[in-house]
């Protein structure tokens, strides 16, 4: 099973760029903005939440040489309500090429954050249980969110650990991460801190 806390570790130390996207009033399509939230309550630098609208934010941003840009948003992959999914830009490309919720689908956004200075575009997807209209998340896709939260927070919160050897290593995009492997990376401490 993939280890989610290996990936974000091998950001640790480098610009990201967290986008919250998603349609706010769409059920579980909010979980990547209530998690930008709770990463900017966190005091996470470059968070932002261009909602359904990120071809207009990437037009007015300033995205540093060398940052990664992390979309945080809903994603239908097919896996069990809560699952995680993180994927680079080419394996977005494949498995969402021109479907989206957005006005662009995320294939191209990528595409345009690459061509803008950006190293690295990735997804850190949820997987929704409900697109319903309504402004709360089901159960498990809040509790994935909290969980996102905390993982993060152990690698770019206040006192990041940094670690040289993993940011030399590229993040490992790849399949799917359960709820209970997420579960188990949050609750782990950081072990370079």
């Amino acid at each position: 099973m993939r280890d989610l806390n290996q990936d974000l570790q091998a950001l640790t130390g480098a610009t990201v760029l967290w986008l919250g996207l998603g349609n706010p009033d769409g059920g579980d399509d909010a979980a990547g903005l209530q998690l930008a939230d709770t990463l900017r309550t966190n005091h996470i630098p470059g968070v932002a939440k261009p909602e359904l609208q990120p071809d207009q934010w990437i037009a007015r941003a300033h995205i540093p040489p060398g940052a990664h840009v992390v979309f945080l948003d809903a994603a239908e992959f097919g896996a069990q309500p809560g699952a995680v999914t993180w994927l680079d830009a080419t394996q977005i490309q494949a498995r969402f090429p021109q479907i989206s919720t957005h006005r662009i689908a995320l294939s191209t956004l990528a595409r345009l954050l690459l061509g803008r200075n950006a190293s690295g575009v990735w997804l850190l997807g949820i997987q929704p249980a409900s697109l319903r209209p309504g402004n709360r998340l089901t159960p498990a896709v809040q509790s994935t969110v909290e969980l996102l939260n905390r993982l993060i927070l152990q690698h770019f919160g206040p006192e990041p650990a940094v670690n040289a050897s993993a940011r030399s290593a590229p993040p490992r995009p790849g399949q799917a991460m359960t709820v209970a492997a997420l579960e188990t990376a949050a609750a782990t401490p950081n072990r370079n801190r």
